[in-house]
């Protein structure tokens, strides 16, 4: 159910991808287009011709064209008529469009190597963007008695137009981005209008202050979360008489040379370099003039840092960018949150005697962590033995696995555990139904046993996806393995498979996951394969009908072809992947808002991901919730709440829309 790392072998040769990912893949199996070599007699026919659409003012438009032939293709794009050079395949981005070309015909022509040409169009139309205000207004710097100048940053399709009002009426005159009021206009109150053709935006009102003489701060900057490594630039901005004299506070503390005396209103400081250690921490500045004095509310800093998270059945992990902190919450019944206790928490909190860890996974009720020396520590519920301690005793506290080493990734589901160790073998441990371990029996396992010692091919592993009752392995060739309960309902029998079997159809597979009976795997162009059971639509084909046989998910819940995937976690009947650019999709049973999508419904096919528009770089799928985290560290969970696995510190029973979690607290 849960990602071990990343697949190391393949990940430059994805990377090399990448700048052709950043474009919609055609997704039929056709020769020349990415997908199955096949022979035919027929005739080149167009299976599908490029759409027309719709683009935003400085987008580019994506045009693909499908077609087959016995023999080879050859394709020239072309705008308005004219060749375009150099666009000879079968996709063609355009570059950025402009409003003011609201209307550009495009054509290929596609012909076989018997001369046979066929032309197919599509129209490209490029609406206008809505003005946006980049900055609202605030006061600026200026010299002693003189008004400030305001300004305004706005963006979207030009011209922009603006209008600055005073107390809500229109200044004459004042119809740029600049604009500087009257001496004597303190107590009144600014704002602009900023508009095109698409629409129009208003900014916030502005009330320049009237002081008395004596300081007054206006605002100061509330940071938010910050990875470690990096610094922040704190500020406030002033208004009274100066000269303004000011002191830096830490924590209520005036920190060493952070002083000084001047006139102007901007006030900056940029903290150090910062650390774990410096969370929660908060600055404030106190300023001075011969009218009075004042002290600025403070501003709390946040280092999280996460960089990967991972989901159970009703519990959550974080581990920290460096390794230093592991952070857990959420159901704590069997002591899966290793806080040496059995009391669920809806806030997260430390892992305590966990440092230096590289990766971290999460069966239903217990937590595996693997540390840079290549070490493997376990703790939470172990009936079943997925502790690999030789007991069956559940663990409040990590646990070190012995006989492991060198290990390079973990996986864990249900009640079993897997580990990757670095010369591509695989371990597992713990429970053995359906033979889902891998080690050629059904009996279970309570100590790591090596999975498919002797299966001809099974070697140089590099990834493991541990469904509810079958489990993933992917070779280092791109081949896909598969053991435990292969059973499809509404298929009759066991289907119980105890050693590893090559799944047939697949090839330059990247990366895999597997769920309650599903399994989804990537191959190197982006495209996704899905196969199994589907009753909750979990296979994304846009029904809810079972596949023995790996699919290809080509198409979103309204009909668009998907953008090439760089990054997929399974949840027990649903899947999120992370598209290139970092956007996200979902799809699957939604009913406790595990999709992200705004509401409570399930989706048979991608849909959307309602959320941050900052790039996800870590994704996890749990019983019904979703956890990701995005570039600055930071760490947004949604679904399923009711043991406090969100970490949203909320007894509240689901959120279908991504949520920030504040600030991962560090003892």
């Amino acid at each position: 159910m849960h990602l071990a790392s990343p697949r190391p072998a393949r990940a430059p040769r994805l990377r090399r991808f990448e700048p052709l990912l950043c474009i919609f893949v055609a997704v039929f199996a056709l020769a020349g287009c990415g997908g199955k070599n096949h022979t035919t007699t027929q005739p080149m026919t167009i299976q599908a011709a490029p759409l027309s659409q719709t683009v935003p003012d400085g987008e580019s438009a994506v045009l693909v064209v499908a077609a087959t032939s016995e023999t080879p293709l050859t394709y020239q794009w072309e705008r308005d008529g004219v060749p375009i050079p150099g666009a000879t395949d079968a996709v063609y981005v355009t570059p950025a469009l402009a409003a003011a070309d609201p209307s550009v015909e495009y054509a290929v022509a596609v012909t076989d190597d018997k001369g046979t040409t066929k032309v197919v169009t599509a129209t490209v139309t490029v609406e206008p963007v809505a003005p946006t205000l980049v900055s609202e207004l605030q006061l600026p710097a200026s010299e002693p008695g003189k008004p400030p100048t305001f300004t305004v940053t706005a963006q979207g399709t030009q011209p922009l137009s603006y209008q600055w009002k005073r107390d809500g009426v229109d200044i004459p005159g004042a119809n740029g981005p600049s604009f500087t009021p009257a001496p004597g206009d303190a107590g009144s109150s600014w704002k602009v209008v900023v508009g095109n053709a698409a629409g129009e935006v208003t900014s916030d009102d502005f009330t320049l202050p009237t002081t008395g003489g004596g300081p007054v701060v206006l605002g100061m900057l509330q940071v938010g979360v910050a990875a470690p490594g990096q610094t922040l630039v704190i500020s406030t901005t002033l208004a009274g008489d100066p000269p303004f004299a000011h002191q830096w506070l830490r924590n209520g503390q005036a920190i060493a040379g952070a002083a000084g005396i001047g006139d102007s209103p901007l006030l900056q400081l940029t903290t150090p370099v910062l650390t774990s250690a410096d969370n929660g921490v908060r600055y404030s500045v106190a300023v001075a003039t011969a009218a009075g004095s004042v002290r600025s509310p403070d501003a709390v800093i946040h280092v999280s840092g996460v960089s990967r998270v991972a989901a159970g059945r009703a519990h959550s992990l974080a581990v920290s960018a460096g390794g230093d902190t592991v952070w857990a919450w959420g159901d704590n019944r069997h002591g899966q949150l290793g806080f040496g206790n059995a009391v669920s928490s809806p806030a997260p909190a430390v892992v305590g005697g966990l440092s230096g860890v590289k990766a971290i996974a999460a069966g239903a009720d217990h937590s595996l962590a693997v540390k840079q020396d290549g070490t493997v520590w376990a703790w939470g519920h172990n009936a079943a033995g997925a502790l690999g301690d030789g007991t069956q005793t559940d663990r409040s506290v990590p646990q070190l696995v012995a006989g492991l080493n060198n290990v390079v990734a973990v996986a864990a589901a249900g009640g079993r555990s897997f580990a990757l160790r670095a010369d591509g073998t695989l371990w597992g441990w713990g429970d053995n139904t359906a033979g889902a371990l891998g080690i050629g029996t059904q009996n279970h396992a309570l100590a790591p046993t090596a999975v498919g010692a002797n299966v001809a091919g099974f070697s140089r592993i590099v990834q493991v996806a541990a469904g509810a009752r079958h489990t993933l392995a992917l070779s280092a060739n791109g081949q896909v393995f598969v053991f435990g309960d292969l059973a499809v309902p509404p298929t009759n029998g066991s289907g119980v498979q105890p050693s590893p079997a090559l799944v047939a159809g697949l090839s330059s597979i990247a990366g895999i996951a597997a769920g309650d009976g599903f399994s989804v795997a990537l191959d190197i162009n982006g495209r996704l394969w899905s196969w199994g059971a589907n009753a909750s639509g979990q296979l994304g084909l846009g029904d809810t009908t079972p596949r023995a046989q790996p699919v290809a998910i080509t198409r979103s819940k309204a009909g668009n072809l998907l953008l090439p995937v760089v990054g997929l976690a399974a949840g027990h009947d649903f899947i999120v992947a992370r598209t290139v650019g970092g956007g996200l999709l979902a799809w699957g049973a939604g009913a406790s808002g595990q999709l992200g999508a705004g509401n409570s419904v399930g989706a048979s096919a991608p849909v959307p991901i309602t959320g941050p528009s900052a790039p996800m770089v870590s994704l996890a799928g749990g019983g019904a919730h979703t956890l990701a985290v995005r570039t600055d560290g930071s760490v947004y969970a949604w679904g399923a709440n009711a043991a406090g696995q969100l970490g949203i510190r909320s007894s509240e029973a689901l959120r279908n829309a991504p949520v920030q979690i504040p600030a991962l607290d560090v003892d």
